[in-house]
């Protein structure tokens, strides 16, 4: 292998590093991978560990999109705070920590950390969460008692404001597509182009028009991300402007990339359920809402929790289920119906009510759902 094939492997295999996408703790993933098709994935989906999980991306040329959306670290009633999880379904921390709103003296903000009392550390998903976070939490402590549900209702109704959603969605795709044309123009220039000319041509020769060509390629991509980044991120959203534009100035397989730069950080201060329903409201956003639904409907591991940790999570779990069940209906969809099995051979005699997985027994618990008894089928509606 010579020198030049060398380099060439190694930028591809930076290359096919840039496609790879973490998706923190708390994260979902929305990706479109040909524009169309709308599907999603969460952190247990994926190769990783306890703080996130690896997707890897489309890395041939598309017009598609990826969207990250995050749940709050955090458990809010009208009295307190705490790191109760009642979002991702996983197995709890058997730990809660809690501090009551009437005591918080300091909320501060170091990068996706939140400090509350200079002790009490929670993680946001991205610093875009953070700092919608910090903002609430500033104002939130300060509310009395009898007006902080209200406040709340407000605070997640932003969250779950899909009109606005569409509107950046559509913004994006305006904003956005100049972008992806010469992005993809960039990878078959060097991935397609370049080892073609190589082979027809001596290396003397293409030198300086391949040069002259790539730079034009380049700086036309790099102004183009500056342009659209600047009319879609305003105000404080515009911190990972320079960052991002660092990245990619020197970095071309990251500049190939550049419109997931761009989509990514959009709607992440957005509850995932109305990503969800934004994005698709027929496809990845019933697969998604199910999935959120029987989680908030079901949770586990809840026991191993004190009396107090318990009652709160309960109160935010059942507030937060009354939202998004009036979201789905707004948007057509039958909640209750999401929480019923699609389909059951004329063999099952039950399911779990949280994965929804048939069985051939009568009772029991759930192989995969612990501390979760089957249930019957009720009607013929449940079967195939």
């Amino acid at each position: 292998m010579s020198e030049l094939q060398s380099l060439y492997l190694i930028f591809a295999l930076f290359y096919l590093a840039e496609c790879l996408v973490w998706v923190r703790s708390r994260g979902v993933l929305f990706f479109s991978p040909w524009g169309r098709t709308w599907r999603f994935k969460e952190p247990d989906q994926l190769f990783g560990n306890q703080n996130g999980g690896f997707w890897f991306g489309n890395p041939l040329p598309d017009l598609g999109y990826l969207q990250q959306g995050f749940f709050l670290p955090v458990c809010l009633t009208p009295t307190t705070l705490s790191t109760v999880d009642v979002h991702t379904g996983q197995l709890p921390a058997e730990t809660v920590r809690r501090v009551s709103l009437d005591a918080i003296e300091t909320v501060q903000r170091d990068g996706l950390s939140l400090i509350i009392n200079q002790d009490f550390k929670i993680r946001a998903g991205n610093e875009h969460c953070a700092r919608q976070l910090f903002r609430f939490l500033q104002d939130f402590r300060k509310v009395p008692e009898g007006e902080r549900l209200a406040a709340l209702e407000a605070f997640y109704q932003g969250r779950f404001h899909t009109g606005t959603i569409e509107e950046r969605l559509a913004d994006l795709r305006r904003h956005g597509l100049p972008l992806r044309i010469l992005a993809n123009l960039l990878w078959f220039f060097l991935f397609l182009i370049t080892p073609a000319l190589t082979l027809l041509m001596p290396l003397e020769t293409l030198l300086f028009p391949w040069l002259t060509a790539y730079a034009v390629l380049h700086l036309a991509t790099l102004g183009t991300f500056w342009i659209a980044y600047r009319r879609l991120h305003e105000g404080a959203a515009r911190e990972g402007l320079y960052g991002a534009l660092f990245k990619i100035l020197f970095f071309t397989p990251g500049l190939i990339r550049a419109g997931d730069l761009l989509a990514l950080p959009l709607l992440t201060t957005y509850h995932p359920l109305a990503i969800a329903l934004a994005v698709d409201p027929q496809q990845s956003s019933t697969g998604f809402a199910r999935r959120y639904l029987l989680r908030l409907k079901f949770p586990l591991g809840e026991d191993r929790w004190d009396a107090e940790s318990r009652e709160e999570a309960q109160w935010f779990r059942a507030w937060l289920l009354a939202r998004c069940e009036a979201l789905l209906t707004q948007k057509g969809l039958a909640p209750a119906r999401l929480l019923l099995p699609d389909n059951l051979d004329e063999g099952s005699l039950s399911y779990c009510p949280r994965c929804l997985t048939a069985y051939q027994v009568v009772r029991g618990e759930c192989a995969e759902c612990p501390g979760i008894q089957l249930v019957q089928p009720q009607h013929q509606g449940e079967r195939s």
